[in-house]
């Protein structure tokens, strides 16, 4: 049976914001749906996210003004490189030969269209530019957590719908994946209003 994702932010207004700024969330007028019905296809696009979550991490230690941002960039660098070591692992023993290309995409409000992979790429190539190509200050903070937060939500609900998989190791990394990013989200809207 699919399983079905709708990805969504943390408000309904565009993601989550502190008090002294606007969101970076894109605005958007439909929710991808992600259907991924084989578990191959699920960690080979956890995967792809997390490489792309890993260089945001890697860019956050670098260009983060703060001790505690840094930190907390090098702590989510770490873990990603982890999870990204186990999901490999289990592809091979299951030698799973699932594409994302074999996934159904769609929107909640029946416009299609978008790839699986696409609605996982909640943090784009440019946005990765315009922190690495911005000059160290207080901004390069919030860009950072704001696009980490994107990032991580969309890989929290995404783990989160694939934790009812046959697969009782898959169900044991989706659940603690969505755990992890949950926290993570938690965090950095700590660290952004702090």
């Amino acid at each position: 049976m699919p399983i079905l994702l709708t990805a969504f932010a943390l408000t309904a207004c565009g993601g989550p914001q502190s008090a002294d700024q606007g969101s970076a969330f894109p605005a958007s007028t439909s929710s991808p749906v992600i259907d991924i019905e084989s578990d191959g296809a699920f960690l080979r696009l956890m995967v792809e996210h997390d490489r792309r979550g890993l260089e945001l991490a890697k860019l956050g230690q670098q260009k983060a003004t703060r001790r505690d941002i840094r930190t907390f960039a090098a702590a989510v660098a770490v873990t990603r490189a982890a999870e990204i070591a186990d999901m490999d692992r289990l592809l091979k023993e299951k030698a799973q030969s699932a594409t994302p290309e074999g996934t159904h995409t769609g929107s909640s409000d029946g416009h299609g269209g978008h790839t699986a992979a696409a609605a996982l790429d909640s943090v784009k190539p440019d946005d990765l530019t315009q922190l690495e190509a911005s000059p160290v200050g207080k901004d390069d903070d919030k860009l950072f957590l704001n696009l980490l937060m994107s990032h991580e939500l969309v890989a929290a609900n995404f783990a989160a719908a694939k934790k009812t998989s046959d697969d009782p190791q898959v169900r044991e990394l989706a659940a603690r994946l969505a755990r992890s990013r949950q926290a993570q989200v938690r965090e950095a809207l700590r660290l952004l209003n702090g």
